[in-house]
């Protein structure tokens, strides 16, 4: 069974659910998994219009990934500065 993380005071560490939420986001929307996204989608009308438009479909996920990629991993630390 895995032990929470804990502070040094012996706390479990909390994290926040926008850090898992965040870092979801940046899962979902990494450039790299766009083919395989169109691949899940295909036959829809989103899968039709990423296609269509892909080179700014990748400039729009590659910019939503860098920014939740990076305020997940703030959220993610914050949690470990925060006094119990």
């Amino acid at each position: 069974m895995h032990s929470p993380e804990r502070h040094a005071d012996g706390i479990p560490v909390r994290r926040p659910h926008k850090a898992y939420l965040l870092l979801g986001l940046a899962v979902v929307t990494c450039p790299c998994h766009l083919p395989l996204l169109l691949a899940i989608l295909a036959g829809t009308a989103l899968a039709g219009a990423l296609s269509q438009y892909l080179a700014v479909a990748f400039a729009a996920f590659t910019i939503i990934f860098a920014l939740s990629l990076s305020y997940g991993l703030r959220a993610w630390r914050q949690a470990d500065r925060r006094e119990p």
